[in-house]
């Protein structure tokens, strides 16, 4: 199933070839064998899935489809309360700049999240505990770019970040309740709070990397699990419905139908509501 166009497939090419994984397992498409350490999964279910598209392993910070300039992402949904359905994690999207957060105005002008989100292309899993990595079943695919009132939402979040930067508070100290973006730790050391410059090596960014702080947390933008759900709804045209002190999306309106994308597929707060 490798596709021999790769990062340069056209949108048409990568239409066809996302609605034909609903409804597979990554069993279906690759002969990869999994570490049992579900961390070390969680990445290699994107690799697998980048393989099938013909997208060679990169660290490249193009967009993995450069023609079409196509963000590629692999993330799990997972049931909720037997009829609802939500993101389970939040998905990264690159290393934080901090000086580019404080000399920038709008999210937008911030190449680290534009690229990455402004054409973004979500391929959906089931997650279930009981049943092993690789026969987890893809069920959805979503096209998106932010909607006016999800980039509106977006830069709200940005300002609030971007003030904490300005006025030298560790983002690591203050709880961020953004909606959508965020920031998170993008390390495997030990960040120690109390004390920042005793953190452990590679916690920190270089002492001229923050416009205040000489120690601040290397840290990398995601879109939270919560505002997952938004950009489900923004995308698919699927209601959001509040429940036990949560937001979710109806599973029945993402499951039990292949419900293929399409070159129009894109944000339409006409047809959609967010309750």
């Amino acid at each position: 199933m490798k596709d021999s166009e790769g990062r340069n497939s056209s949108k048409e090419k990568i239409v066809s070839k996302t609605n034909k994984l609903i409804g597979l397992t990554f069993d279906d498409i690759s002969d990869a064998v999994l570490d049992s350490d579900s961390t070390k999964t969680k990445g290699r279910l994107g690799e697998i899935v980048e393989a099938y598209f013909g997208i060679e392993n990169n660290s490249s910070s193009a967009p993995d489809f450069i023609d079409e300039n196509i963000e590629l992402k692999v993330a799990p949904l997972k049931i909720s309360y037997g009829e609802y359905l939500r993101p389970k994690w939040r998905i990264g999207l690159s290393m934080v700049d901090y000086h580019e957060i404080a000399q920038e105005e709008s999210w937008r002008d911030v190449s680290r999240i534009s690229k990455k989100i402004s054409n973004l292309l979500i391929i959906w899993y089931l997650y279930d505990d009981e049943v092993s990595k690789k026969e987890q079943e893809i069920v959805w695919a979503t096209f998106w770019e932010p909607s006016e009132e999800i980039s509106e939402k977006i830069q709200k979040d940005f300002e609030n970040i971007k003030q904490r930067v300005e006025n030298g508070v560790h983002l690591s100290q203050s709880e961020i309740g953004n909606d959508i973006l965020t920031v998170y730790p993008k390390h495997h050391s030990t960040f120690n709070k109390e004390d920042p410059s005793a953190s452990s090596e590679g916690a920190t960014v270089a002492v001229d990397a923050h416009p205040t702080l000489d120690y601040a947390e290397q840290r990398g933008w995601c879109i939270t699990g919560r505002g997952l759900v938004y950009v489900i709804a923004d995308a698919s045209n699927v209601d959001i419905e509040n429940a036990y002190g949560n937001k979710y999306v109806p599973k029945n309106e993402m499951i039990g139908e292949k419900n293929p994308i399409d070159l129009d597929t894109g944000p339409d707060s006409s047809n959609h509501t967010n309750k």
